[in-house]
């Protein structure tokens, strides 16, 4: 994986976001070929979570786990449906933007 570097160091900043690191666990963890199941437990998290994250990581990778698809896919704005400006949304999104520097 080649964004592994970029995703173990947003892991270990402290000034990250714990949602963040969150995903980025789910993400290294399931590089390491960990299951579902075995990931949720790491992390602390739903079986759900991590098939969402995974899926997100898989469709618009580093940049699909900035953004939360809870929050992108309500109300369309100016007729941009939410699949549109989450696409905006992610290709205008990098990590240094959340406060954590490489």
């Amino acid at each position: 994986m080649a964004e592994r570097a970029q995703l173990e160091t947003v892991a270990d900043k402290r000034s990250a976001k714990p949602r963040l690191v969150a995903r980025t666990n789910i993400i290294l963890k399931n590089d390491e070929g960990k299951n579902i199941r075995e990931i949720a437990s790491i992390v602390n998290c739903s079986k759900r979570k991590v098939i969402k994250w995974r899926e997100r990581y898989l469709k618009f990778s580093v940049d699909g786990l900035v953004i939360d698809p809870d929050i992108s896919d309500l109300n369309p704005i100016d007729g941009i449906n939410a699949a549109q400006r989450g696409m905006a949304i992610s290709q205008a999104t990098n990590v240094e933007r959340l406060g954590v520097a490489f």
